[in-house]
């Protein structure tokens, strides 16, 4: 059973390593099942054991290369918040050590996986896949920035619209659009949040204390 199971998880591996390795030199639309069995020396029928489709292997990658992430986010939540002037919730340094190393995880990240990154942000053919990925980490930090006790309409658009700004800096890199550096986006996004805890939520909570 081992042995299976090893397999199993051999022929995972190998169908999202070839799949990253032919995106680089093929477009979106070029990307096929037959040739990814082909290049494997596979049947379809062991690509849909373990997949549905193209599409499938791309978000499988996205979990993969995000996981470390996606557990540095589960401490985050479980950390507690304290009550800061105003009485809004502000985060005590534990919580901003973290979300400092979340940042530091997804530069790592970035980092680890350049050159697949790149190519979602630079060939135009990988656009949905590249607003696909965007739309996931957006959606996987809101979720758990917006655990901050304002959960408003106001909040949530105001979270979306910066978060949208973060990211953007990062295709930019991708794209040598500036000369920004990875710690550099970093630390922008920390001020940004920094902001958001020491002064948007409590000018929000005395506007709603006075309405």
């Amino acid at each position: 059973m081992a042995g299976s199971d090893r397999r199993t998880q051999k022929t995972i591996r190998a169908i999202k390593e070839e799949l990253m390795r032919q995106m680089l030199y093929k477009k979106y639309n070029e990307l096929t099942v037959s040739g990814i069995c082909a290049a494997l020396d596979i049947s379809r029928r062991t690509f849909y054991l373990h997949f549905y489709g193209i599409d499938d292997v791309f978000e499988k990658i996205f979990d993969d290369i995000n996981q470390p992430v996606y557990q540095k986010f589960g401490e985050l939540q479980k950390s507690p918040a304290s009550e800061g002037p105003s009485g809004s919730s502000i985060a005590p340094s534990g919580r901003e050590e973290l979300i400092y190393e979340i940042f530091d995880l997804l530069n790592e990240t970035v980092r680890n996986h350049t050159e697949y990154l790149t190519r979602l942000s630079t060939e135009p053919s990988y656009h949905r896949i590249q607003a696909w990925h965007i739309s996931l980490v957006k959606r996987m930090i809101n979720e758990h920035l917006t655990r901050l006790e304002i959960g408003s309409e106001i909040r949530r658009a105001y979270l979306d619209y910066y978060v949208a700004g973060i990211l953007e800096l990062y295709f930019q890199w991708y794209r040598h659009d500036h000369s920004l550096t990875l710690d550099d986006i970093r630390d922008y996004a920390l001020g940004i949040i920094n902001a958001d805890m020491e002064y948007f939520l409590p000018t929000f909570k005395l506007k709603r204390e006075r309405e």
